[in-house]
């Protein structure tokens, strides 16, 4: 298993909803450079990952999880994980994914467990 923090909560798809569309790029590419930052340097290869994200919100409130599954943090998240080799491709076939909305009021933040199926023989 890896595990990546970042200290932020993912924002919402209907957090980026008003942003104009070039925010929601730049927000997405955000996510992927941060992911490829601390994947860096992963010799790892998988044919199958299931990536797992708990996202932990300092105060509890009802939220929609497809919002946070929609998330272009998301996306960029899965983008750094598929552009760092850990899979060769981020389609339904090769990749599954959960999104967990916790609460930590000391601590807000994201952290992303990814569990490799299958390790590529090499």
């Amino acid at each position: 298993m890896i595990q990546i923090s970042f200290d932020k909560v993912i924002p919402s798809r209907n957090e980026l909803e008003y942003c104009v569309k070039m925010k929601k790029f730049r927000i997405k590419d955000w996510w992927q450079w941060q992911t490829e930052f601390r994947l860096e340097g992963r010799k790892e290869k998988f044919d199958e990952l299931v990536v797992i994200f708990k996202v932990y919100f300092s105060f509890k409130r009802k939220r929609d999880i497809d919002n946070y599954m929609a998330s272009m943090a998301v996306k960029g998240i899965i983008d750094g994980i598929v552009s760092c080799g850990l899979i060769s491709d981020d389609s339904e076939q090769y990749l599954n994914y959960s999104v967990d909305l916790l609460i930590d009021k000391e601590n807000p933040r994201t952290e992303v467990l990814i569990y490799g199926a299958k390790e590529e023989n090499k």
